[in-house]
């Protein structure tokens, strides 16, 4: 339950605080130390220097002996020395030459995750010795059918899966406008997405009238695109 503070209480606090032990004064108003701190700290209090160089702040000084016998000396050897870590082996540590489960070793296509606009998206990923890492759906293809041009990518025939590595019967060619358009449907198509296209085109202010009309090509298009696929 929230206690709160009398006019008298807070007449207390503002004569005693600086001088007195906060232990103290939170015994004589019946409340907890870290209440009377915190309403220290709101009323901007502090305690004074005189009262930081006395004994009762519990502040320790060059001459100080209080606590001489536990602190440290020189020459002493730590307790866990010859440790590595305070928890000590046990069944579970990892051992020299144990090779983690998952390695991802030259040539093995694997599963890498990335953030694109707020969202955790998958890829297949596959690292050929001596090489960097690229896509493995284009890297499988250009190995067992032919080099990709420029603006043509792969993607999965139906829907992507990463439980295992694709076959290259489930994969397919296709342009990157292809993509733009499989990737969009018709319901989606609105002003700020024509409006996007245009700006990477190049044209960075575009009018209403040629958004528009980007907005009609790409209606067309994927019209067009709709009828090879359903022939």
């Amino acid at each position: 339950m929230k206690q709160f503070w009398t006019k008298e209480e807070i007449e207390y606090l503002l004569i005693n605080y600086p001088d007195m032990q906060t232990k103290i004064i939170a015994e004589k108003l019946g409340k907890k130390v870290f209440q009377v701190y915190n309403k220290a700290f709101i009323l901007r209090l502090k305690k004074t220097e005189e009262y930081n160089n006395s004994p009762d702040s519990g502040r320790l000084t060059g001459k100080d002996t209080r606590g001489l016998s536990e602190r440290f000396k020189k020459g002493s050897i730590p307790w866990n020395k010859g440790t590595k870590g305070v928890m000590k082996s046990n069944s579970g540590t990892f051992k020299k030459g144990d090779i983690p489960k998952n390695t991802k070793y030259y040539g093995q296509p694997h599963v890498r995750d990335y953030v694109r606009n707020g969202k955790i998206k998958l890829i297949w990923e596959i690292q050929p010795l001596g090489c960097k890492k690229r896509s493995y759906l284009k890297w499988l293809w250009e190995r067992e059918v032919s080099k990709l041009e420029k603006g043509e990518i792969i993607v999965f025939k139906d829907k992507p899966f990463f439980n295992r590595p694709p076959l290259i019967s489930e994969l397919k060619k296709i342009t990157r406008r292809e993509n733009l358009i499989r990737n969009t449907g018709v319901g989606e198509l609105s002003e700020k997405f024509a409006e996007t296209i245009l700006k990477r085109q190049g044209i960075k202010f575009p009018s209403s009238e040629l958004i528009e009309m980007k907005m009609n090509q790409l209606k067309i298009n994927r019209e067009i695109i709709n009828n090879e696929k359903a022939n």
